[in-house]
This record gives structure tokens, sequence and C-alpha cells, in this order.
């Protein structure tokens, strides 16, 4: 992943770190010198063994430093150096109830290729109601198809109409038709950010009939995690709609709309 494709918020945590293990290293031989520097005027007979003392302070400075460090960071998660074939301009999540038995879902992502020749677009999706009636490109020239299932998850490609080259754009659009005539659906839509994403729009729309005023916005670690970073509660409009906007929406965080019928 090159530096140029790495999301601010990563790069200036990662400067950050960097800066506070400098001036760590900065304060432990410093400390190390004027210690030793103390220790070798106090005790003449210490003053030939000065270097000796310099070395000794500064290792265990150095040990009590790397312990303090490991003890606050613990807790930060650390992941291996990803790699992405697209940065997402804007995607668009939307679930629309025009009644209980008819429900639409529709995925619009605008997407830039970060390399040559990228024809597909890869992602995933998991439906809990009854069942799936139908899923179809709204983009002419492209093409959806599934791909493999793998735990609960339906993965699935979208094929260019042709391949991208650097820095080119392309706009997908899916639309599903859904069913729940059993009420088995769980009442939430989300997405867990896996490439870099500049803008992140959710959006719910219930019919009259159906006694819902609000739903609640998650931000979280993973989808269904016991305890979210952030929650809001966000008022439906006069139409029955609600719109979640998230700028910069951080790199491997998960979002949800949830309600209750």
């Amino acid at each position: 992943m090159k530096i140029k494709n790495v999301p601010k918020y990563l790069l200036a945590n990662a400067t950050w770190d960097g800066l506070k293990i400098i001036l760590g290293l900065i304060l432990v031989a410093s400390s190390s010198l004027f210690t030793s520097k103390i220790l070798a005027d106090t005790i003449k007979m210490l003053s030939s063994y000065r270097n000796y003392l310099s070395i000794i302070t500064t290792s265990f400075l150095l040990l009590i430093f790397i312990l303090v460090y490991q003890k606050f960071r613990k807790n930060k998660p650390i992941y291996p150096n990803l790699e992405f074939d697209c940065k997402i301009l804007e995607k668009e999540i939307t679930i629309d109830f025009s009644i209980r038995e008819n429900i639409f879902y529709k995925k619009r992502i605008y997407l830039k290729s970060l390399i040559n020749n990228l024809n597909a677009y890869h992602d995933k999706y998991h439906w809990t109601g009854s069942s799936e009636n139908n899923v179809c490109s709204n983009i002419k020239g492209q093409t959806f198809q599934k791909t493999i299932k793998k735990n609960i998850f339906q993965f699935y490609e979208i094929l260019f109409q042709h391949s991208l080259k650097k820095g080119d754009t392309v706009e997908t659009e899916l639309v599903w038709d859904l069913a729940d005539n059993n009420n088995k659906m769980v009442p939430f839509i989300s997405a867990t950010i896996e490439e870099p994403t500049d803008l992140l729009i959710m959006n719910v729309s219930f019919p009259e009939t159906m006694q819902i005023d609000s739903v609640f916005c998650e931000v979280s670690s993973s989808l269904g995690a016991n305890k979210p970073f952030e929650v809001k509660k966000c008022e439906l409009d006069r139409n029955k709609k609600a719109t979640w906007r998230v700028r910069n929406p951080k790199l491997l965080f998960h979002y949800e709309m949830r309600w209750v019928f």
C-alpha cells in the first residue's frame, strides 16, 4: 500500500506514534547521560567508569520505556499492511420498505481505480429476511454475478464494461428485490469500510403505516460488537426517511443503522 493511498487518519496516527517513540528515546538518552554524570561526580571512584554507567543506565531506562509503552499500546489494534485496488469516492446504501412484504435494497458505489487493468469490483452481502427475489445492475454494460459463499456472506463481483486504468473512475449500482413474508428480517443496514472511503451515505425509508419515528446510528469495531464506539439517535423526517452521512469513515470500522418494527 503506497503512502499516497493511506487514509489521512492512519498516516496521522503512525506519525504521532513515531514521534512519541523518538521523543521517548531522546528522553531516555538524555536522562541516562544526566544520571551517569551525577553518579560519577557524586561518587568519585566511579568517574573512570562513566561510559559503563551510561550504558547500564541507558539499558535500564530503555527497558522501563519499552514496558511502559507496551502497557499503553496493548489495547490498540495492530493490523498488517493492507493493499487496495480501488478507492471509494462515495458509497450509498438505501433500504426502502414500500410495503412490508416488498423491500428494495440499493447499493451505489462510485470508485477510483488505484491500479491498471481493474475490470471488476468485489463485495459481499447477507440478507436475513425470508427470500431474495432478484438482484440486478442498474448500470448498462455492467454484469453482476455471485461468487463464493463464506460463513454468512454471499460474495459477488461486478464486471465492468471495460478495464480501468489507474486513476479512472466508475459508478456501480445494484438493486435487490427482497421479501420478508415470515418476518425474519433483522432490522438494520450496515457497512464495514474495507477500502479507503471519502463518503458513506446510508438511507432508510418507511411507509406511513409503520410506527417508526427514529433510527439508531452506531459506529463499532465489527458487526455485532458488544460495545459500539458511538451511538446517536436520528429522527425520521416528515416523509418517514432518515439519512446518515459520514465523511471519511475509518478504515475497518463498522457503520450501522438499526430500528425497531
